[in-house]
């Protein structure tokens, strides 16, 4: 119970509370704490389970798109020799997960987006090209600093 032990929060670890008598009824969580170190990615239980939810719906989407085939670009890199794809197939792929990876993220995170490498040699067999979810988490506020005082008037925008 945080109430009782207020230093389980500092050690990251997920606490608990109850309120007395009068107060809500039940087990509220405190902090949703991961045991990351500070600065992590993954801070709160919200960001591991906004995380996994993309990666579910992004995974699901391109098992569907394996062996498809894929355009690559027709001049190989001059300096490289690598044989990039060709980017109205990675924008289409692109489409394709970032539509319902932002339907199924809405109201949840500040932003999202699926991309797709456009650097991954295709000559090399099997072919794999990577990709990245970047998600703008919302903040989740864990503290205010109210200031209280008495006024002689208040103003009020028109």
């Amino acid at each position: 119970d945080e109430s009782l032990f207020p230093d389980l929060d500092n050690l990251r670890l997920m606490t608990l509370r109850s309120f007395s008598q009068g107060g809500p009824n039940g087990i509220y969580v405190t902090n949703a704490n991961t045991i990351q170190a500070l600065g992590s990615d993954f801070p709160y239980l919200q960001h591991i389970r906004i995380m996994n939810r993309a990666c579910t719906v992004a995974w699901g989407l391109l098992t569907t798109q394996l062996s498809r085939g894929v355009n690559k670009n027709p001049k190989a890199d001059p300096q490289t020799g690598a044989v990039y794809i060709f980017e109205p197939d990675a924008a289409a792929i692109e489409s394709y997960v970032n539509g319902p990876l932002k339907s199924a993220l809405k109201g949840e995170v500040s932003s999202v987006l699926f991309s797709l490498s456009r650097t991954d040699d295709l000559t090399q067999t099997p072919v794999t090209v990577h990709a990245t979810v970047s998600i703008v988490a919302k903040a989740y506020v864990k503290g205010y600093a109210v200031t209280a005082e008495f006024s002689k008037v208040i103003q009020v925008a028109t």
